[in-house]
């Protein structure tokens, strides 16, 4: 889920192709920080959804290293 916000973001840069090349670069910085919140957002919302379940860990440390861990295979693949 986490990917398809970046997909979603970068996506609208390059499918029709309507944004000259040159251009792009000054739409990077707003396409990262609109990823982020989104991330921040969806995550958030998810973490409170399934607070308590058995597969999230605990503690928020944990957490990040659950979740990292799914983001780095995912890039993997």
């Amino acid at each position: 889920m986490l990917r398809s916000f970046q997909y979603t973001a970068y996506s609208s840069l390059y499918q029709d192709k309507k944004i000259r090349p040159k251009d792009i670069s000054q739409f990077l910085p707003h396409l990262e920080q609109w990823y982020h919140y989104m991330i921040g957002f969806f995550m958030q919302f998810y973490l409170q959804k399934e607070q308590g379940a058995n597969f999230i860990p605990k503690d928020k440390e944990s957490q990040e290293i659950f979740f990292a861990n799914f983001s780095a295979a995912k890039s993997i693949i």
